[in-house]
């Protein structure tokens, strides 16, 4: 059931960062910050990530809030790189080649948070239809187990994101600045 929901969950975030990344063109990012001078280290990019997703799994719970959540921070991933291919001039294969090794871990991250805000949604559509035959506690709390799991395992993964992100795609971003 899981793997549903998670392949559900991959489609609607890349579909949801095509759009930003759509809508970002069409406002050409100068509704973005610049942050050129910003200065990252390992530490606050891992810390960074690490309480978004935590924040975004809490939301999770709330079904269709944390749905909202996770998708509006997929439209905005895509506005960032439609700002970051505006600011560089270069065409989105160049920004995806510096994003992607290091994207691709935060992405299923996101993504498996999302599965979880999908399969509460889920439920409580099938509850108030009295569809659903499991007790909305017991629900819950397997549900907060799992994304309990979720987010440990989430560690590791944002770990080699951020130290890729440090070591790859900031020297990537510097050298096409040159």
């Amino acid at each position: 059931m899981m793997h549903r929901h998670l392949l559900y969950s991959h489609i609607l975030v890349v579909s949801y960062i095509i759009t930003g990344w759509y809508i970002g063109h069409i406002l050409d990012g100068k509704w973005m910050p610049s942050n050129s001078n910003l200065q990252l280290n390992f530490i606050d990019i891992f810390l960074f990530n690490f309480k978004s997703i935590f924040v975004l799994g809490m939301l999770s719970l709330l079904g269709p809030v944390g749905l909202l959540s996770i998708l509006v921070l997929a439209i905005d991933t895509g506005a960032g790189i439609a700002r970051i291919e505006s600011y560089y001039s270069v065409p989105t294969s160049v920004i995806l080649k510096g994003l992607l090794p290091h994207g691709i871990g935060e992405l299923f991250v996101i993504s498996v948070i999302n599965s979880h805000a999908l399969k509460v949604t889920k439920y409580w559509t099938d509850y108030f239809q009295n569809k659903s035959t499991v007790a909305p506690t017991k629900f819950m709390l397997r549900e907060i187990e799992k994304l309990k799991n979720s987010l440990a395992l989430s560690i590791p993964v944002l770990l080699i994101s951020a130290y890729i992100e440090t070591k790859f795609s900031l020297n990537y971003f510097y050298k096409l600045r040159r």
